[in-house]
């Protein structure tokens, strides 16, 4: 046999892990999975607002703000949305 199908025959052992002994899992440690979020695709709107609501809506902010620490704008808006659609539609 020539060095070089020695060589293949070494790679292809190895590849097929032949030459490996079993790696031992530690059962300790918590399983780490890969999540994989899906984001919808979102779509960007201009909203004129009276000073009265602009105001209320600065005012849900700070207090979003105080409760987690940034306010999200979008889904302050989207669950209103959502709220506003459920009392309009159950009827």
């Amino acid at each position: 046999m020539s060095s070089i199908e020695q060589t293949k025959d070494s790679i292809k052992k190895k590849m097929q892990l032949m030459d490996y002994e079993a790696i031992p899992q530690n059962n300790n440690t918590p399983i780490q999975q890969d999540v994989k979020t899906t984001k919808q695709e979102k779509v960007k709107v201009t909203v004129y607002l009276s000073e009265e609501h602009w105001k209320m809506f600065n005012e849900l902010c700070l207090q979003e703000m105080k409760r987690s620490g940034k306010p999200e704008k979008s889904q302050l808006i989207c669950e209103a949305i959502e709220h506003l659609y459920k009392l309009r539609t159950s009827t």
